[in-house]
């Protein structure tokens, strides 16, 4: 298979990091830059780019009702008093990234107001990436350059073209920052899409990072009450309360397979903290805060219990998750979903860690939110597979 990797190349990548790098900071000097949003990751990026000497004047927000307030002391405007206030060839970089939000929507919201000059949130992070620190896939496009051969060894494993394309076009949208090489996502078969696997009428899931029931919502949705139980790993104490009030409100018969365990999901046993927020990408708890909850192996949970799914979306705990659960995957042989968005290189480096401890597999990766949330791989066993790809 050849593979056409030629957007990598590692001096075409620098200097298009580099032109966007001083875009963000002759903008920033000059105080002709605005951030979209004023929420946790605008205020990141405000914070990152003062603490270079640059300034913020103002901050841009879709609704009204957060017009005329200030946050860190910087004013909230609509998009019209920005354009007003602001330079002709001001830079807007937007500071929204999460579920349902889709980067070419804002940049074309902000075109109508009459700004050119936009740029996504992934360009602070290429300018001050020593100052902010990491968050989520963020980072220096040159990462993947330096990892090419590994980024060609995972694509050439992977099962079908569409998987094949999909990674490469979200690899190109990493390093250029152009939204058209996005493709559009499947939002209607996030971690449960049964065209790339059959599963068996019993089956039992393990889902690690429930949140409020989310997935579990999915899974009823194209599973019904074909399955045996479906145990659900959630720490949050919020989010696990809301996950239990749904599973409450379900039937009796199917309520009584479903199993919400308040536990986070790694490589040792034992218990942590958990700062209670109810929201995606809750955090450990810092210096004795938030809630005490279990931390548990997969290994042991399902020691002497069969487990024919594993869902893995636990905001870049991945990792520790699969330390504690290889001797249950190399025993049981379960279909694997498992997040590979939340850090630069899990894109590549989580699912061939898979790849190396699974035999006679097939693999895929399905894109199911905007500007690369829910990228998942799938690791679906031959005896499992539809057949369909």
């Amino acid at each position: 298979m050849t593979l056409d990797l030629q957007f990598l190349d590692s001096r075409a990548v620098k200097s298009r990091c580099d032109a966007v790098s001083l875009s963000v900071l002759t903008a920033s000097e000059k105080g002709a830059i605005a951030i979209v949003g004023s929420a946790a990751l605008a205020q990141k990026c405000l914070t990152a780019i003062r603490a270079a000497g640059g300034e913020v004047p103002m901050l841009i927000e879709y609704d009204p009702r957060c017009w005329g307030k200030s946050v860190l002391g910087v004013p909230v405007v609509s998009p019209d008093d920005a354009f007003r206030l602001l330079p002709p060839d001001a830079l807007v970089v937007s500071g929204v990234w999460s579920p349902n939000h889709r980067y070419r929507e804002t940049r074309e919201w902000l075109n109508r107001f009459g700004f050119e000059n936009v740029l996504p949130v992934n360009a602070v992070f290429w300018t001050f990436a020593a100052v902010i620190g990491a968050h989520y896939q963020f980072g220096e496009p040159t990462v993947y350059p330096a990892n090419l051969s590994r980024i060609a060894t995972f694509v050439q494993q992977l099962s079908d073209e569409a998987s094949r394309s999909l990674v490469l076009a979200h690899l190109k949208w990493r390093v250029t920052l152009d939204p058209n090489h996005l493709p559009e996502p499947d939002r209607e078969h996030v971690y449960f899409d049964w065209r790339l696997f059959r599963s068996r009428e019993d089956i039992v899931v393990g889902d690690v990072g429930a949140f409020d029931g989310d997935s579990l919502r999915m899974f009823l949705r194209w599973h019904g009450n074909r399955f045996g139980c479906f145990h659900a790993f959630e720490p949050d104490p919020v989010s696990f309360s809301r996950l239990a009030d749904f599973k409450n409100s379900l039937a009796a018969f199917t309520a009584s397979r479903i199993k919400p365990i308040q536990a986070a999901v790694g490589e040792s046993e034992g218990a942590m903290r958990v700062m209670a927020s109810g929201k995606p990408g809750s955090k450990p708890g810092k210096h004795g805060e938030g809630t005490e909850v279990a931390s548990i192996r997969l290994d042991s949970y399902f020691a002497s219990e069969r487990v024919d799914y594993l869902k893995f979306d636990i905001e870049g705990a991945e990792w520790e998750a699969l330390a504690g659960a290889w001797s249950v995957i190399e025993r049981n042989r379960p279909i694997i979903g498992l997040a590979i968005y939340h850090r630069p290189t899990d894109i590549f480096d989580l699912p061939l860690a898979i790849i190396q401890r699974t035999q006679n597999y097939r693999y895929f990766v399905r894109s199911h939110d905007d500007d690369g949330i829910d990228l998942v791989f799938y690791a679906v066993p031959a005896e499992c597979s539809s057949g369909a790809f």
